[in-house]
């Protein structure tokens, strides 16, 4: 497959609590590892909570149901960053409320190798019951909040993926209000004050480079999300493929292509959003307000075999 395909954070930590265990002569194999990694938090409280937790949290959910959607080329990334948005982000109608995307390889961000990105959209309301079920399910005691400046039914889009220069998985979970400005944003140092006071970074302790790409991922998802949800009849093609560090019993990816699109005319493709209460009414009545965007000056296409 000319993807990379996202390796679930869950099981990679799993990796690491068994490889701990087996270096202390731990039996691990009748071992809950989520009950393990709470009980030490609960001995260890010094070490408290980082984002590890929020991941571990929502991948647990989205582990039932793992929808992965493959971009048809690296052509259509280049394209989706390529295009303007006419309008404000202060809401998304996204393919699901958690999935991933697969990486074409041939595609960059800020000449990095990024494998796979992992994206859920949620709330803090949603992600409290999420939590309680985590906690019923696993036997454990983990308490975090996703967004705590966010009120229980503001959207919260979270976005990971693994660090291409370490192990280390890099998140960035915001309100989806503070990200409005990103696709406005011309350069990776608007991106990084970028906040709503203005004065504060989206995101912390990262390189320049680093959020240079960031920046280009984070454009990207966003990019892509309106543009699945302006197009209904992109995604096509379904399967189900094994996942990257899986087990025989791990489930397997849901997959779906998202179809290219082609320019009509000689006017630069953008989008529209749409934010009258007209527009959200009969077929649209269950889509957020604000949340629909329109396509000018393109239609999407199916591309033929080494296509280019």
């Amino acid at each position: 497959m000319n993807y990379y395909l996202y390796t679930p954070f869950s099981y990679t930590f799993r990796a690491q609590i068994k490889k701990t265990l087996k270096q202390l002569n731990v039996d691990y194999k009748n071992i809950v590892w989520q009950k393990y990694w709470s009980d030490t938090l609960e001995r260890n409280p010094q070490m408290g909570l980082d984002l590890s937790a929020t991941i571990l949290i929502l991948e647990n959910k989205y582990l039932k149901e793992p929808l992965c959607v493959l971009p048809e080329t690296h052509h259509l990334v280049e394209q989706i960053l390529d295009t303007n948005f006419e309008g404000q982000v202060t809401t998304l109608k996204p393919v699901a409320e958690m999935f991933s995307i697969a990486v074409p390889k041939e595609k960059r961000f800020n000449g990095q190798v990024i494998e796979g990105i992992f994206v859920g959209y949620t709330t803090n309301r949603r992600f409290d019951e999420d939590q309680a079920a985590f906690n019923l399910q696993h036997g454990t005691t983990i308490k975090t909040v996703l967004v705590p400046v966010a009120g229980k039914d503001d959207p919260i889009l979270t976005i990971a993926y693994s660090d291409p220069q370490s192990p280390e998985l890099i998140v960035l979970t915001s309100l989806v209000s503070r990200y409005e400005k990103i696709l406005s944003a011309r350069t990776a140092t608007e991106f990084k004050v970028y906040a709503e006071d203005g004065k504060e970074p989206i995101s912390l302790e990262l390189t320049d480079d680093e959020y240079q790409t960031q920046f280009e991922i984070v454009r990207f998802v966003i990019g892509f999300i309106v543009y699945m949800s302006a197009h209904s009849d992109c995604l096509c093609d379904e399967q189900s493929i094994k996942m990257p560090a899986s087990t025989k019993d791990s489930p397997k990816y849901i997959v779906r292509q998202a179809r290219h699109f082609k320019p009509k005319g000689t006017i630069k493709p953008h989008y529209r959003n749409l934010r009258d209460e007209r527009f959200y009414r009969h077929e649209w009545s269950n889509w957020p307000s604000g949340s629909r965007w329109v396509p000018v000056n393109m239609e999407t296409i199916q591309v033929l075999e080494n296509d280019d």
